[in-house]
């Protein structure tokens, strides 16, 4: 995996796991990257295929990939599940409501600028969490 600079170190993004469709005009990927000002980043999923929902534990989740994030500058997960391995395994990071077009938050504009500035201050800040 490439490895990409922002400021004070590498960011990577954490997400449950893979999509089951084909990508999506308007989508998760590039609400994601407009949240992210464009700025390079690394990807990651807890799972690294598709997992159905009863298998969703956090006892389930690698500790490859576990130790992977742990290698990182800046974390920044999403959704709740993430948000959960993260607190278990006390990596510090900024998490954030997925950006799922079916996530009703992300239709309040204010909101998707909200979490943009929230973005930008944790990126910024010079804590290595």
């Amino acid at each position: 995996m490439k490895q990409l600079q922002d400021g004070n170190g590498r960011i990577v993004v954490v997400g449950l796991c893979p999509q089951r469709g084909k990508y999506r005009k308007g989508g998760t990927r590039d609400r994601l990257h407009s949240l992210m000002r464009e700025r390079n980043y690394d990807f990651l999923n807890c799972f690294i295929e598709h997992v159905p929902t009863n298998e969703c534990k956090v006892r389930n989740v690698d500790t490859g990939i576990v130790n992977e994030i742990r290698s990182y500058s800046k974390v920044i997960g999403l959704g709740k599940f993430v948000e959960s391995v993260l607190r278990t395994h006390e990596i510090d990071g900024l998490c954030i409501p997925h950006p799922s077009p079916l996530n009703r938050i992300w239709n309040d504009r204010t909101k998707f600028e909200e979490y943009k500035e929230k973005i930008d201050g944790y990126i910024r800040s010079q804590s290595k969490r």
